[in-house]
């Protein structure tokens, strides 16, 4: 009786790996790799630099035919059946901020900007050359981790009854926690029909005007990575409509970065424990967050607040100017990045490593005095292209390369790209070893997005991650422990 009881169980988690094997992500080096889809992508990408190549700088054209192409064949070639690796979609990324979208507005006159001097296409062609020599240490550094590292098999995430309960009671804290915070900040700012009517409420935000409110409101996207660790495999409907509403909760701070999280969460999620999303439903996915974006963008912008039907329809009479001033502003990068090449070009010396401490600015604040002598690049690129903006509370994306080449030139570029490709070799790691801590990988989709955003805004908001990372590491701390014995059991039955 105990032996048939065992062939039983044994068939049964057999059948639930089988079941769950499209659902991990992709550690296979084996794994087909489309080459026909793969050369037809390079020759898209070829055509499409011809078209905007006329009356451009060769460097400049070379450049970023060089970088989509090397980007076009890491995502299609790496990890084939994982979409949603996390370095292909810093790879995506990068490849729309520093090529795709520069070829195209440079076509419209985009960077004729004063502060770049006469010889606009020389500046463009070198700044092209910077960013392909920081995605090439971005590759090196991500392959040199992974192949130094031994492999992990990933296995999808199974919950015990007591970790299941012990996550619930972590989701209660996080929730209530992260909602007690949301709420305090919002009645110190005048509440929602002011920070909705006030265009200026998220900067007040970001100077600390409210303390520290906003910093602990990050703690609900602790709360919905662990309801999306508990609940996706099985309602993960249910997780979209709660990424929706925390959506829609960020929207009076008028921040398109919080607002677009919890979709770019619920994806990623999606991914990993659902089913392997498709590249029609990633350009979907794409498509939803940039008009989300955009919306905020008009809201914040425009002069029609009071009117929703109003609103809605300057929209839409607009969307494709909108559309395109979200890409030239919040995704293209390369103007910020040619911003840091010129300067050190015209000054002759760098700002130093002290521009990529930013992000410790909140916790210098509160704890230190402010006796951090760091340096916003946001605000200095800012001041450098809009000399009139001094005194006031406005910033530009500094970008991850135009950061780096203002801290340490060159040399900055390569070692900070390349650390960036270890991060990211790491994430890939941890991604395939998320059964091993369920409660700590809650945190995965929000720590890959402002990671991933790191290549827009720079190094500023590494502190949101220090946030999230750090208080679901004190859950999993005293979270049941993993057992290996279900590991050596899942091995038995494959």
């Amino acid at each position: 009786m105990l032996r048939a009881k065992t062939q039983t169980t044994t068939v049964s988690l057999k059948s639930f790996v089988n079941k769950e094997e499209n659902n991990r992500p992709d550690t296979r080096p084996d794994a087909k790799v489309p080459w026909l889809n793969v050369l037809v992508a390079v020759i898209v990408v070829s055509v499409y630099c011809l078209i905007y190549a006329a009356e451009r700088s060769p460097l400049f054209v070379l450049s970023c035919w060089l970088l989509m192409v090397l980007s076009v064949c890491f995502v299609m070639i790496e990890h084939p059946l994982n979409s949603l690796a996390p370095a292909k979609v810093a790879s995506l990324l990068y490849t729309v901020s520093f090529a795709a979208a520069p070829m195209w507005l440079a076509d419209q006159g985009a960077y004729r900007h004063r502060y770049y001097g006469n010889d606009v296409e020389s500046l463009l062609g070198v700044t092209a050359m910077m960013t392909l020599v920081g995605y090439v240490f971005f590759l090196i550094g991500y392959f040199s981790y992974i192949n130094f590292r031994a492999r992990i098999h990933s296995q999808p995430i199974s919950l015990s009854i007591k970790l299941r309960r012990y996550m619930r009671l972590c989701l209660f804290v996080a929730s209530v926690v992260g909602a007690l915070f949301y709420i305090m900040l919002v009645i110190q700012s005048g509440g929602v029909g002011r920070l909705l009517g006030y265009s200026g409420g998220r900067a007040d935000i970001f100077g600390n005007i409210y303390g520290g409110w906003f910093w602990g409101a990050h703690i609900l996207f602790v709360a919905y990575g662990l309801l999306a660790i508990l609940a996706m495999q099985k309602h993960p409907w249910l997780c979209l409509v709660a990424a929706l509403v925390l959506a829609a909760a960020f929207v009076p701070l008028q921040g398109r970065d919080l607002v677009v999280a919890p979709i770019f969460c619920w994806l990623i999620f999606y991914n990993l424990m659902c089913n392997k999303l498709s590249w029609k439903t990633i350009g979907i996915g794409v498509f939803s967050i940039v008009l989300i974006a955009s919306l905020l963008g008009a809201y914040r912008g425009g002069v029609i607040r009071d009117d929703a039907g109003s609103f809605f329809s300057s929209f839409f009479e607009q969307t494709g100017a909108y559309l395109t001033k979200t890409v030239s502003a919040n995704i293209e990068q390369l103007d910020t990045a040619m911003t840091a090449v010129r300067y050190v070009e015209k000054e002759g010396h760098t700002i130093g490593p002290m521009v990529l401490l930013s992000w410790a600015e909140p916790l210098d604040r509160a704890l230190l005095g402010n006796n951090i002598p760091s340096i916003y690049s946001g605000v200095f690129i800012d001041l450098l292209l809009f000399p009139q903006h001094k005194g006031w509370n406005t910033a530009a994306s500094p970008s991850l390369p135009g950061e780096l080449f203002l801290a340490m030139g060159w040399f900055g570029v390569a070692a900070g790209m390349l650390f960036y490709g270890f991060v990211f070799g790491q994430l890939t790691r941890w991604c395939a070893k998320m059964h091993r801590s369920p409660v700590l990988f809650a945190a995965y989709p929000f720590v890959l997005y402002m990671l991933s955003k790191m290549i827009v805004d720079g190094t500023t908001h590494l502190f949101r991650v220090i946030i999230v990372l750090f208080i679901l590491y004190i859950f999993a701390l005293f979270a049941p422990p993993f057992k290996p014995a279900d590991k050596h059991l899942h091995k038995e039955t494959k």
